[in-house]
Parts: C-alpha cells; sequence; structure tokens
C-alpha cells in the first residue's frame, strides 16, 4: 500500500499539476516527488520534459554526454559521476535515460566489486611509484591498515619503511604481483 504522500503526488501529477509545485505543496524536494511517482507506477514516458525541471537549466554538450556514458558503462557511480562533471545526479540520470544506456541498480555486487577494484588498482600503482603509505591512505580515503593489506592482497613486493623510528618491511604474501588493473579487464572487460 502507497503511502499517503506517494498517492497525494500521484494524483495531483495525474491532474496536470507541475512537478515543481507538487514539490512545494508537499514539502518535498523536485527528486522525491519524481521517485514516489516511479515508484507509484506511474511511467517514465508519462516524464517527457519533466526532466528538465530537475536539470536547473544545464546545458550537456555531445563530448560531455559521451565521456559521462562512458564513466558509467565503467561502473562508476551515478553520484560520482555527477560529482565530476558538476551536475544534479538527477540530471546524470535522464542523460542515460535519452542516450538509451540501460540502467543498472544502484550499487549492485558487480558495481561494488568493481568500485573496490578501482580503489585498489589507485593504491597498488601509488604504491607502486614510491608514494609513501600514509600519503596514499590520505589521497584514496582509507587506513593505513587497507593500504597495507591491499598490498598485501596483490602481492605487491615490500620496501622498507620507517615507523616510530624503526625499519620495517611491509609484508606481503609469497608470489607474483597480481595487479587490480588485470582483474578489471579480464573479469569485466574493463580497461
Amino acid at each position: 500500500m502507497a503511502s499517503k504522500v506517494t498517492e497525494d503526488a500521484i494524483r495531483m501529477f495525474r491532474n496536470g499539476v507541475e512537478v515543481p509545485e507538487i514539490a512545494s505543496a508537499l514539502k518535498i524536494t523536485v527528486a522525491t516527488v519524481l521517485t514516489l511517482l516511479l515508484r507509484g507506477g506511474v511511467k517514465t514516458e508519462e516524464f517527457e520534459g519533466l526532466w528538465d525541471v530537475v536539470a536547473k537549466g544545464q546545458e550537456v554538450n555531445a563530448t560531455t554526454r559521451a565521456a559521462l556514458v562512458g564513466e558509467y558503462k565503467k561502473f562508476v557511480p551515478i553520484p560520482v559521476i555527477a560529482k565530476k562533471f558538476g551536475l544534479q545526479p538527477e540530471m546524470v540520470w535522464q542523460i542515460l535515460m535519452e542516450e538509451g544506456v540501460p540502467i543498472r541498480k544502484y550499487q549492485s555486487g558487480r558495481t561494488r566489486e568493481v568500485v573496490k577494484l578501482r580503489r585498489d588498482e589507485e593504491i597498488v600503482s601509488m604504491y607502486l611509484e614510491g608514494v609513501e603509505i600514509w600519503e596514499i591512505a590520505s589521497a584514496v580515503g582509507v587506513s593505513l591498515a587497507t593500504v597495507t593489506n591491499v598490498c598485501r592482497k596483490y602481492n605487491v613486493p615490500s620496501r622498507k619503511v620507517i615507523t616510530h623510528g624503526k625499519i620495517r618491511k611491509t609484508p606481503v604474501r609469497k608470489g607474483e604481483l597480481i595487479h587490480p588493473r588485470d582483474i578489471l579487464r579480464d573479469k569485466f572487460g574493463i580497461s
């Protein structure tokens, strides 16, 4: 059973009330109105022209559209794409729908795995370039332990690290270096 707010939004939409007016009347955002309408069974075809309201007048050229679609196909999450291109997430959805890109469920298991592999790829690449562990942790937004564990997971050759005045080595498993880039390419076809 739909909530009262959802029912009110659908009723107002069916009576021809504009989405921004619905949002104002119900004291919710335009994006929330669109979400409620979709969950309430309103078809996306009925939204024709309504996405422009959400876009807030943003113009996106063909080159940017292509780059945006490319990022999405590389399993980059929509909020990250939106931030990268300086758009609202709703505008990213609109562009993807206009370009006919099949929409995936947000953060499906595969998406999470790809995002994590991309993070691991960044950590391994930075470590191999000689960047200090604490700098990697700060740049990627993870803990020192995560950097060490990722290096260990992919058999990255250890190097001397000075901690608390003592020289230590970052421990690794025995075996060849496994680069996350290779896993992305082999398992997901992403280069």
